[in-house]
């Protein structure tokens, strides 16, 4: 057992002297954090310019699609400062879900974006919009709450210029339309009067789309042609553009467009009070679970208890490969070097690749438990307030549910399942070339091995999931994948019983593999030498 342990101490000294081990300790939560912040901040810092210019030839849209577009942009922001009152609403403003009290906490401040309705928007809007709502958000937040971010608009809305507008109505504007969307002519500052929330002047601005709204145009069955993108337009509204737009305009446009045209269309056939009313109104709706004792409503907590062992599998894969392919190519080296060699002298196979693989498991269990901490660091410390609330409901599911647990412990289980493949085959090459040929299929298997689960894990204890929770080098993902759905004590139990079994096999075959291949020289050896050596034939 000292050999063992000497063995051990060697790869973890060894391996934490490397500079590539912290620089990949390290990245894995600087790419995280580098994912989550930076192109929201870009976003918010270098927003393109992009004015749209709506052309209504039937004089009856372009007022009410742009009143629809601005709501649409209002709404965006009511629900960011909303989900901002949640992340950081004061502790006694809570309820004892750690959801804001209803009653303490003024109803508007409740609404998520699908609570809010366009007469919601319009109040919101009378009543003075961003600025005043903060006003009346700011006695509800904690004093250390950061000011909101709200995300860009992404494009603005600017009057069109009269020449377009003339040649359009001419049916002869397309050349004219091409020459201001490619900045040959400008936007006239006439044009952008009062368009630009920001009061930015329109001369020298170059039109990023131009809006056609035919005479014509009007809602149309699902089937007939036009709905299809056919005909010569003079039905269909059309959005130009230099170059493919992007989706955040098409979708914006079309959403207000189609919203437009559904109002009138009621309007027509009732009338205008009833259009009015109607949209102000909403399906009551809730979904309430069973598990719990009260039958409360499902919440964003009760959604990332289910999903995040289905993620955190699938991070557990990587995990381990990454860690796995370090072991095999540090294993290979130490061969090719002759430290194998020397270390043999002293002490049998066997011992030394114990050692190694606890050696090594230390240090990727060190790894893991670092990139957790340091991701959990970033969750505490966000201070978006849409993230903060969905970083508040995380870390609740992580420390009110066993997921923390149930990942270190099937990561080691995992880990020496894999290892012992791993090992034996880097104590089978001399070269990367070898190691790259004979790890292909273990690779590939872990590689495609979180689709099966990620599948499979929507039934968490259907027929597929507890057969693959059976099978020992399928079993630690799948059963991380169910620990929140209530697997039972058997399956828990037996599952756990069924991978150490298979770690000892695994190990034990792996061990004869490694004797064969650590002091062995020139090219692998062939399947039939390696089968004599599972079967103890040296």
């Amino acid at each position: 057992m000292r050999r063992i342990a000497l063995v051990a101490r060697h790869e973890v000294i060894e391996t934490v002297r490397s500079r590539t081990y912290w620089i990949g300790l390290v990245i894995t939560p600087v790419m995280f954090a580098i994912g989550l912040f930076v192109p929201s901040f870009l976003q918010r810092s270098f927003s393109p310019d992009r004015p749209v210019a709506i052309v209504d030839l039937s004089g009856q849209l372009a007022q009410p699609l742009g009143e629809q577009i601005e709501r649409r942009f209002a709404r965006e922001r009511m629900a960011t400062l909303y989900a901002h009152v949640r992340g950081f609403a004061k502790a006694e403003l809570r309820d004892a879900r750690g959801g804001l009290d209803p009653d303490r906490v003024p109803l508007e401040f409740l609404r998520r974006s699908g609570d809010i309705t366009d007469p919601d928007v319009d109040a919101f809007l009378a009543q003075g919009g961003v600025e005043a709502a903060l006003d009346r958000a700011r006695p509800l937040l904690r004093a250390d709450a950061p000011p909101p971010t709200f995300d860009p608009q992404p494009f603005s809305l600017v009057d069109p210029p009269a020449d377009l507008v003339a040649a359009l109505r001419a049916g002869a504007g397309e050349d004219l339309v091409r020459a201001y969307l490619s900045g040959e002519r400008r936007l006239p500052p006439a044009a952008d009067a009062g368009a630009d929330a920001d009061g930015a002047a329109g001369e020298g601005r170059t039109l990023y789309g131009v809006l056609l709204l035919p005479e014509a145009l009007g809602l149309v069955p699902a089937g007939e042609p036009v709905a299809l993108g056919l005909g010569d337009g003079s039905q269909t509204a059309q959005l130009w553009t230099e170059e493919a737009p992007d989706e955040a305009v098409g979708d914006a446009v079309e959403a207000a467009l189609a919203r437009v045209l559904r109002r009138q269309a009621l309007a027509a056939e009732a009338s205008p009070d009833l259009a009015e009313r109607l949209a102000g109104l909403v399906t009551p709706f809730d979904t309430r679970l069973t598990s719990k004792a009260d039958g409360a409503s499902v919440t964003s907590r009760d959604v990332l208890e289910k999903n995040m062992p289905r993620v955190l599998s699938i991070a557990l894969c990587f995990f381990l490969l990454g860690n796995l392919v370090i072991l095999m190519t540090n294993t290979m080296e130490e061969k090719s070097n002759r430290i194998i060699e020397v270390l043999m002298s002293s002490i049998t196979a066997q011992e030394m690749m114990t050692g190694k693989l606890l050696g090594a498991s230390m240090v990727a269990l060190l790894g893991v438990m670092f990139n957790v901490a340091t991701l959990m660091g970033v969750f505490f410390l966000a201070s978006d307030g849409g993230f903060a609330s969905f970083a508040q409901d995380l870390l609740s599911v992580l420390f009110g549910s066993p997921i923390l647990l149930a990942l270190l412990f099937y990561f080691v289980v995992g880990y020496f399942l894999f290892a012992g493949l791993f090992i034996a085959i880097g104590g089978l090459c001399e070269t990367s070339k070898d190691v790259q040929s004979l790890s292909l299929p273990l690779q590939y298997f872990l590689i495609l091995l979180p689709i099966l689960i990620w599948t499979v894990a929507n039934e968490p204890n259907g027929v597929a999931a507890r057969v693959l929770s059976y099978i020992p080098y399928t079993s630690p993902i799948m059963m991380m994948a169910r620990i929140n759905a209530d697997p039972g004590w058997f399956d828990l139990v037996a599952t756990a019983v069924l991978q150490l079994v298979g770690i000892a096999a695994t190990l034990w075959l792996s061990g004869r593999v490694f004797r064969a291949g650590a002091l062995r020289t020139g090219k692998p050896p062939k399947l039939g030498e390696l089968w004599g050596a599972l079967r103890g034939q040296a």
